[in-house]
């Protein structure tokens, strides 16, 4: 055996133990790359996955939640979801084995693929380099993506205004909170009116039933149309107040007796608020 064949075969057997030991210690690594999606809709993440090149290869039914199974076939990749009640529950890396039984095809080997194998290992340590070297990569832009969904959402609960541009995720987080807001506040509104309603029958009766003017339906109104539409319904303003990002008005309808307040804020109505006719006096 020449010295250069005998030098040839060590180079190949180190290359192959190298890109064992490499495969080996980078299997079963943490995955946070897709944390942010952990209670987004199911139709939001798994337009997330596939924009990202997961194909879903299998679900199933398990402990009353639907497990879903995706391959990157790129990135040799194998990702779970579980998912309930329209929401995606957690993400999580598994084994490329999980994926194998929905991916693995028939097929025999020709005595080729054996003798290339070693060829394949060399080249496999610098691809497996280079593939983590592109996930590290996507782990900063889900990372970077999740800091701007929760900034977003902060926002979007302090009601503040979004001067500039921003992501995609920043905008979600926003919208979320804004959505979740306003659901919250039209909800303790319908409790306010039905308290108020009630009372003001017991207290006044039956005829003056008839005169009761409902604001309800102005919540949400851009200012100038709500303020339009309670001009047409007998009240004038009385008194207000401005602040540096939102305005208090008090608004009278002698006719019905009613004092409603409006808060104005990011140029809507927010929740008209029916308040003691003596405030309007």
């Amino acid at each position: 055996m020449s010295i250069q064949h005998t030098i040839s075969c060590r180079i190949t057997t180190l290359a192959v133990a190298s890109a064992i030991a490499f495969s080996s210690m980078t299997a079963g690594a943490a995955n946070n790359e897709f944390q942010y999606l952990t209670n987004n809709g199911i139709q939001n993440s798994h337009n997330a996955l596939e924009g990202r090149g997961y194909q879903q290869v299998h679900s199933e039914i398990n402990n009353n939640q639907n497990q879903v199974v995706w391959w990157n076939s790129q990135q040799k990749d194998c990702v779970v979801t579980n998912e309930r009640f329209g929401k995606t529950t957690s993400v999580y890396d598994v084994s490329k084995s999980d994926c194998d039984p929905y991916i693995r095809k028939e097929s025999g080997m020709s005595p080729m693929v054996g003798l290339l194998a070693g060829a394949a290992a060399i080249a496999g340590i610098a691809a497996i380099a280079n593939h983590n070297k592109h996930k590290q990569e996507a782990r900063d832009n889900e990372a970077r993506n999740n800091e701007d969904y929760e900034q977003g959402y902060q926002d979007g609960l302090e009601r503040y205004h979004r001067y500039g541009s921003h992501s995609d995720a920043y905008n979600n987080g926003y919208e979320t909170a804004r959505r979740e807001r306003e659901e919250r506040a039209s909800s303790r509104y319908s409790n306010n009116y039905n308290n108020y309603h009630n009372d003001y029958n017991h207290h006044f009766g039956a005829p003056h039933e008839s005169r009761y003017v409902k604001v309800a339906d102005l919540y949400n109104l851009r200012a100038s149309a709500g303020e339009q539409e309670l001009i047409n319904r007998g009240f004038h303003a009385i008194d207000g107040a401005k602040g540096w990002r939102s305005s208090s008005v008090l608004w009278v309808n002698e006719d019905a007796q009613e004092c409603v307040s409006v808060t104005t804020k990011d140029g809507r109505f927010q929740m008209p608020a029916i308040v003691a006719m003596s405030q309007c006096a």
